[in-house]
């Protein structure tokens, strides 16, 4: 008897329990790069509106372009902000 019900726990904690954090986590990737890229967005328009910061403009606008294209990868391109990104590029020029 201690036998299947241990079997029965491992059961239960292959088809259930595991299934339901790959899931969780799975969605919270997608959830986590929507809430970042809208950090980049404000960013953006912050770096837009603000042109008196002009220390390390160029190296700060590369690094977000390329957690941009890494978000990208993720949950697909996003027009606006790529928009943001190259006025911010003919702007620093």
């Amino acid at each position: 008897m201690q036998i299947v019900m241990t079997n029965q726990k491992k059961k239960r904690l292959w088809t259930l329990i595991v299934p339901l954090i790959v899931l969780f986590l799975f969605v919270g990737l997608f959830v986590g790069s929507g809430i970042y890229r809208s950090l980049l967005r404000r960013e953006l328009t912050e770096m837009k509106e603000n042109p008196s910061t002009k220390a390390g403009y160029a190296t700060r606008l590369a690094e977000i372009e390329e957690r941009n294209e890494q978000i990208g990868y993720i949950i697909g391109r996003d027009e606006a902000t790529e928009q943001l990104i190259e006025e911010l590029k003919t702007f620093n020029q």
